[in-house]
């Protein structure tokens, strides 16, 4: 899961990204006392600052340690946080007209497909401020279903 926040610098919009690997918190599986099974994700982490009109075009590269292929589809939730103090513990259960979201900003160009074993692949996405961007903090999450 990538989560992106942005928060508000005079009109410019700063996005913070994080991949949290909710879906696949490298999810290990043991099989044996020997062998994990296990996805990466790499980045982890980007920091962004964007003003509304602009465009940012990233990816995520998702690596297949597990011993089995998988089908890997990438999609977009926004979110808030639990906490009052914003230590960043996400709550997925938010309105669909969330103003401070940013599902409606992010596309990917990459099709949802099979992994394969061993197998890499980068997931391209953009994230477009809109021109007509709410100043604030926006947060969503790219989030990887199997």
């Amino acid at each position: 899961m990538l989560i992106l926040q942005s928060t508000n610098v005079s009109s410019r919009i700063s996005v913070d990204a994080l991949i949290l690997l909710v879906c696949f918190i490298l999810v290990a599986v043991l099989a044996s006392p020997h062998r994990v099974d296990a996805v990466q994700f790499t980045p982890i982490r980007q920091n962004l600052s964007l003003n509304p009109g602009e465009s940012f075009s990233g990816q995520v590269t998702i690596r297949n340690d597990r011993e089995e292929p998988f089908f890997v589809t990438p999609t977009v939730r926004d979110f808030t946080s639990i906490d009052d103090d914003e230590r960043g513990i996400p709550n997925f259960t938010v309105p669909d007209d969330y103003e401070f979201g940013i599902k409606d900003w992010v596309t990917f160009a990459t099709e949802p497909r099979v992994l394969g074993i061993g197998e890499s692949i980068d997931i391209n996405y953009t994230l477009r401020i809109p021109e007509d961007a709410i100043p604030g903090g926006h947060y969503g999450a790219i989030l990887f279903r199997s």
